[in-house]
């Protein structure tokens, strides 16, 4: 179980509009202590 998860919503995306990880603006994702920030799922 997790000590600390954190739930993030794509609410923008800069630059050419398109995000490496193939986020779109609306999506969620989880980042927490196994899944750093740049390694984010979609959930």
């Amino acid at each position: 179980m997790y000590k600390h998860k954190v739930v993030a919503t794509v609410v923008e995306i800069r630059g050419d509009g398109k995000c490496s990880y193939g986020h779109r603006i609306g999506d969620t994702f989880e980042f927490a202590q196994f899944t750093p920030g740049g390694l984010c799922h979609l959930t």
